[in-house]
């Protein structure tokens, strides 16, 4: 065998086991966003990041039905990062490998952003995440709209979801 082979053999071998390593030692976390007055489960924009790490990790639905959307830009180093997943409403799964994660979801602009820090350990586990709402816009006969969307046309359902929106127009 010639010497690029093994090194490729090699390197394909590192990365199997690697990658059965990172599955071995993750756990499932089921997390659930919900309206903190009635209880009932909110789509949002979710992000999730290990604290020790820095690493960024993005939820899907736990029920088929459901819709996920991961959104991840970085200018530069620090400038500008935006890694977060749309997410529709009810119950998801996460894989996180044990350590402590920040958990920041937003909904719309009604609803408080709301913030948590979970302590992952090799069982799983599950959170729920309540948000607030401070004011009702459309009982005073106001909806929201997004006239700026950078986002194909398959994420823009997703994305009008978890937005709150009633209203969006692409720029594609």
């Amino acid at each position: 065998m010639t010497k690029p082979f093994m090194q490729q053999i090699v390197t394909l071998a590192f990365l199997i086991l690697s990658f059965n390593f990172g599955l071995v030692n993750a756990t499932e976390v089921t997390g659930n966003v919900v309206d903190s007055d009635s209880g009932d489960g909110l789509p949002c924009r979710l992000y999730v990041q290990n604290v020790d790490s820095g690493e960024w990790h993005f939820a899907k639905p736990k029920n088929a039905a459901g819709s996920a959307v991961e959104y991840k830009k970085q200018v530069g180093q620090t400038a500008s990062i935006e890694m977060h997943t749309t997410l529709s409403a009810g119950i998801f799964p996460l894989q996180l490998s044990p350590g402590q994660y920040r958990i920041h979801a937003e909904y719309g602009k009604e609803f408080l952003p709301a913030d948590t820090e979970i302590n992952v350990s090799t069982e799983p586990s599950d959170f729920r995440l309540p948000m607030k709402r401070f004011v009702n816009m459309p009982q005073r006969g106001w909806y929201s709209g997004e006239t700026h969307a950078h986002r194909s046309l398959e994420e823009l359902p997703n994305l009008v979801i978890a937005e709150d929106l009633n209203v969006a127009f692409p720029m594609t």
